[in-house]
């Protein structure tokens, strides 16, 4: 929903994504460091995933085939292994998570 967002309002909106994820992030925990990295994480994902998408000259229409391909490769996978690699990260680095199961 983040990309999308941003596929249609633009980078401008980014910082209401990043209040979307305290919110959810407050509603499950109180706020503490990890907190933090794991907001800049989720943040940074989707506007990675924005700018990726933009500098392959995708177009929101969808009229091309490689436009979808875009979106899913992009858009939804290489982009969002920034979150996910941010929260592994974190966890291994504060003991959270023993480095063979990263």
């Amino acid at each position: 929903m983040a990309v999308a967002a941003l596929l249609v309002l633009g980078l401008r909106c980014w910082p209401g994504i990043a209040l979307g994820t305290l919110a959810v992030i407050l509603s499950l925990t109180s706020p503490t460091l990890h907190s933090l990295v794991l907001l800049a994480g989720n943040t940074a994902a989707p506007v990675c995933g924005y700018l990726l998408l933009r500098g392959v000259g995708f177009r929101s229409d969808l009229a091309r085939l490689r436009d979808g391909v875009a979106l899913v490769l992009l858009g939804a996978f290489a982009s969002m292994l920034i979150s996910s690699s941010t929260a592994a990260v974190l966890f291994v680095a504060t003991g959270e998570l023993p480095v063979s199961g990263f």
